[in-house]
């Protein structure tokens, strides 16, 4: 049954052809390494934030793009009118590194940039020590009256912008930083450049790679967007946030991507100060090479393999707390797999898609191509086995196809390679999304991607001599494809898309989890890591072991395995150590340094730090989202009936569900019917407590679950001892763990995702029994009375708090420990009798609000609500008092804000603000420089600081 709402949300309407080129092969100089650069690179134009509305309202409602022709020039190429507004040749000598980009300046003028590759302009010097380094910048203008101009030295600025051994990646440009005259260059190493866009000066610069490691990155992709409109990263005023995909290379330049490691690192640009900041570094694990990968404002980040595996991602929320180590990135969805359907392309896909050191929109070509749209929607472009083009759009959320769309395209030449390449204005997505364009409704945001599809072919022609030449030719096309879809992944419109997504998705017998057969299983295994076969070995004898009741076999095989991940990541670090000691002494011409002993001490001490940290990040690299479910899958299956004590100590690997909590890598949606559940089904309470210092996502509904059962234990305990005081109890040992009410209670009173709303449901759903709520008011009677004569020292009130309440941070800072929210603390607090004042209280508030008539008919329970009111009362005249001094200590809490703030920068960052000096000065002294320039007629610009 089709969906309604498709039609009016989603659609893919019919593509029209933009532009199109050829040429035959370059005469210019190539280097071997580069000479599989696509034909034609395209681009959108960027505009300034203030004005990208009026350019759109002015006769080219539809934008412009920029079009980089091998061997031809730049164009700029109008959608609305399927023209070309403005050409700059630049012969058939020259080539381009990567896509051109051109900003428009004002309503008919634009500057243009362009990394040139190869060009008569450049000495045989000049081009062998500057390709793919030097940027070329001129001006086009549209009231010219010849839209055509040729390349001339004298309109141009030209500088070399990327080290002796390095090449740029591309250039970028947001609204925010054209309206502050910055453009931003990426290297392939991973070193970004803020450059002004008049002059190309170098404003700032930053490495994503550490300068402790020895690896080397290689760039694959790059996405760019406006601070304000990306809900991942720091937010500023005018600036951008990066996001830039690489993978490590640890020996040449063909070995980039083969460890299966993916870096994905997240750059704010600040362009008022011009500063440049890592604020995040993720990594993930993959097993096959990826053919793209896609990435949108609202964080969903997606990677497209070459077996058809298609995996989504979402960034945190805040950025983590700590760059020294790379953290995992949140799946959004469980992957699944492209099927038959797309097995023509993906065989044909080019086997080195990410071998390359510079982008796959730059060198790289592939039959299948990916970009975000607004939320979890992607749009796919795909080569058919037929000669024509699917164009769809998923739903990553939903693993759903929406929308679907044929492009039919002229039979090729045979032998011709084919490839596509997609692009989107995720600039133009935001401003239709707020509204500023005129291009949302009821329905949906309208946008358009421009669809490029080149053909080349080689041919081989015998020369006079005994040697062969061959020739290439390439012809490509641009394509403008219309489509609409929603601001917001809805689950009602992918109701009803799953026999229409089924054809797209690989059948049950095609699964990468069944044993593969033949050459192509041969490649399977060649392709799969040592470290994933190992571990697939063990997770089948943990399964065995499981199965046969052989629980302490199954914890000594995953601890097995993880001592071999701990002692290869060691070993890794020893021989980095020892290539970096022989490089340095190769350098020092085979002088042998003398080390005293303080600096040979700090040395052990930092490889013994780096070989920690190493094995920790290998290990969590390899316990990602999948393997963790699926061993945790083995460990605690769904129970068909209770367990007796007896059963429950030898129910499952407690040891396994403790190092996967302790390392973080378990989170409650993996089990079914939750992790705290299933272990206290099986009476593990250890890990239970283990659960609320490691998990960030057990609901409010399980917490009060176990709860009531730990109420209704210990209720039971009671009674059994008032009945008879010399019984023993046969499972005395295995409830020796259990711990008490106050105990447990305080676990979920400071538990950190604590929200009012569903708690207040659960205690309605599972607080039935007046007697349960009355144990529960008791606990908190006791916390509030322990707080009121915490709080009295000799019949006065302490307002400093004591030496035991005070503690270090980690930058050497004094704080009040009870500020400190981190869960081992946390943990550690749940032991004590006194608990944070406001946690107390809003537990409270949430428990009065569902149990107060409960408790109010029940007559044993007045007494304990006249002490919760006497408490109550008792803290609100407190706090009424303390009120009155706000005034005059607000001043020492900001001062000691400021402190913990300054404290937490790097001593690197300090050094560089102070070289800088004060953005205030900075601004004053160019004021000062510009003297009667600033004045504006009979006016006068001022500043004036309040």
């Amino acid at each position: 049954m089709a969906n309604p709402l498709l039609a009016q949300f989603v659609s893919i309407d019919e593509p029209f052809q933009l532009t199109s080129y050829s040429s035959s092969s370059y005469r210019g100089k190539q280097k071997q390494k580069r000479a599989q650069q696509l034909h034609i690179f395209a681009n959108h134009v960027a505009t300034a934030s203030s004005r990208k509305s009026k350019s759109k309202s002015k006769g080219r409602g539809e934008g412009l793009v920029t079009v980089a022709a091998q061997a031809d020039g730049i164009h700029l190429v109008d959608i609305s009118s399927l023209h070309s507004v403005a050409s700059h040749t630049l012969g058939p000598s020259t080539s381009f590194s990567c896509p051109a980009l051109s900003l428009g300046e004002d309503e008919s003028e634009y500057a243009t940039y362009a990394v040139i590759e190869a060009s008569p302009d450049l000495s045989d010097e000049d081009e062998e020590g500057s390709a793919g380094r030097v940027v070329w910048k001129w001006k086009e203008s549209l009231l010219s009256s010849s839209s055509t101009s040729a390349a001339g030295k004298e309109d141009r600025i030209q500088r070399v912008i990327a080290s002796q051994n390095d090449r740029i990646h591309g250039l970028y440009a947001t609204p925010d930083l054209v309206s502050s005259h910055r453009i931003l260059a990426l290297t392939g190493s991973g070193g970004l450049i803020l450059l002004d866009s008049g002059s190309l000066e170098q404003k700032a610069s930053i490495s994503i790679l550490n300068s402790e490691e020895e690896t080397t990155l290689d760039v694959h992709r790059v996405f760019v967007f406006s601070s304000s409109s990306c809900s991942f990263g720091p937010k500023h005023a005018a600036g951008a946030t990066a996001v830039i995909v690489s993978f490590e290379r640890n020996g040449s330049e063909d070995d980039a991507g083969k460890s299966g490691l993916m870096n994905v690192h997240v750059v704010s640009i600040d362009s008022i100060t011009d500063e440049l900041a890592v604020s995040g570094w993720f990594k993930l694990a993959l097993s096959h090479e990826i053919l793209d990968v896609s990435c949108s404002t609202s964080g969903c980040f997606s990677v497209l393999c070459k077996d058809g595996t298609w995996a989504s991602h979402t960034f945190p929320p805040s950025s983590p707390p700590s760059l020294s180590q790379p953290q995992p990135l949140r799946p959004l969805s469980r992957p699944f797999k492209l099927g038959d359907t797309f097995s023509a392309f993906l065989s044909s896909s080019s086997s080195s898609s990410r071998k390359s050191t510079t982008d796959s929109t730059s060198t790289s070509s592939s039959a299948v191509s990916i970009a975000s749209l607004t939320s979890t929607y992607v749009l796919l472009a795909a080569l058919s086995s037929g000669h024509g083009v699917h164009i769809q759009i998923w739903d990553l959320q939903y693993s759903a196809v929406l929308s679907s769309h044929t492009l039919p395209l002229p039979s090729s030449t045979p032998g011709a390679v084919v490839s596509v390449k997609l692009v989107v204005d995720n600039e133009d997505l935001v401003s239709a999304e707020q509204g500023q364009d005129g291009k949302t409704g009821s329905s949906g945001v309208r946008g358009q991607a421009v669809l490029v599809v080149s053909s080349t072919t080689t041919t081989t022609s015998p020369d006079s001599g005994a040697t062969s030449k061959s020739k290439s030719s390439s012809n490509s096309s641009l394509f403008v494809v219309p489509y609409l879809v929603p601001t917001h992944s809805s689950l009602a419109l992918a109701l009803g898309r799953g026999q229409a997504t089924q054809p797209w998705l690989s059948s049950p017998s095609d699964d990468s989890s069944t044993t593969p057969a033949g050459a192509s299983g041969r490649e399977e295994q060649k392709s799969r890591s040592k470290a994933e076969i190992e571990r697939e070995k063990m997770l089948e004898g943990v399964k065995v072991a499981i199965d046969g009741g052989k629980v302490k076999v199954a914890e000594g095989a995953f601890l097995q395995w993880v001592k071999n991940v701990e002692e290869g990541s060691k070993g890794a670090v020893a021989e980095k150590k020892e290539a970096k000691a022989k490089k340095e002494k190769k350098k020092g011409g085979g002088e042998e340094m003398e080390v005293d002993g303080d600096d040979d001490t700090a040395q052990n001490e930092k490889q013994q730090e780096q070989q920690e940290q190493q094995q920790r990040q290998d290990l969590s690299v390899l316990l990602d989202y999948n393997f963790v479910k699926d061993l945790l899958g083995v460990l605690l299956p769904p129970l068909k009936a209770p367990l007796t004590v007896q059963q429950q100590q030898q129910s499952h690997a407690k040891e396994i569900v403790k190092l996967l909590l302790e390392r973080k890598a378990v989170s409650s949606g993996m089990v079914e019917g939750g992790l705290l559940r299933a272990v206290r089904d099986r009476g593990d309470w250890a890990s239970i407590e283990l659960c609320f210092s490691s998990l960030v996502d057990i609901p409010e509904s399980d917490m009060i679950e176990t709860l009531v059962v730990l109420i209704k234990y210990h209720q039971h305990q009671q009674q059994q001892n008032d009945t008879n005081a010399m019984h023993v109890d046969s499972s005395q040992n295995a409830s020796s763990s259990i711990p008490s009410l106050a105990r447990y209670l305080g676990l979920v009173t400071i538990y950190p995702t604590l929200t009012s709303k569903p708690l207040v449901v659960a205690l309605k759903r599972w607080i039935r029994d007046p007697q349960d709520a009355l144990d529960i008011a008791k606990v908190v009677e006791q916390w509030l009375r322990v707080l009121g004569q915490q709080r009295k020292a000799n019949g006065e009130v302490g307002l400093l708090p004591s030496n035991k309440d005070l503690e270090k941070n980690k930058d050497g800072v004094w704080v009040a420990s009870s500020s400190k929210g981190d869960a081992k603390k946390n943990s550690k607090r749940g032991k004590e009798d006194v608990l944070p004042l406001s946690k107390v209280i809003s537990f409270l508030q949430a428990f009065l609000d569902s149990t107060f008539l409960l408790l109010l008919q029940h007559p044993p329970s007045h007494k304990t609500l006249h002490l919760l009111q006497s408490h109550l009362i008792e803290e609100s005249s407190f706090s009424d008092t303390l009120q009155q001094l706000r005034g005059s200590l607000e001043p020492f809490a900001i001062g000691h804000q400021k402190s913990v703030k300054e404290a937490a920068v790097p001593e690197k960052e300090k050094e560089r603000q102070r070289q800088k000096g004060d953005w205030r000065q900075r601004r004053a002294g160019q004021a000062a420089a510009m003297g009667s320039a600033a004045s504006v007629g009979v006016y006068q610009v001022e500043e004036m600081v309040l």
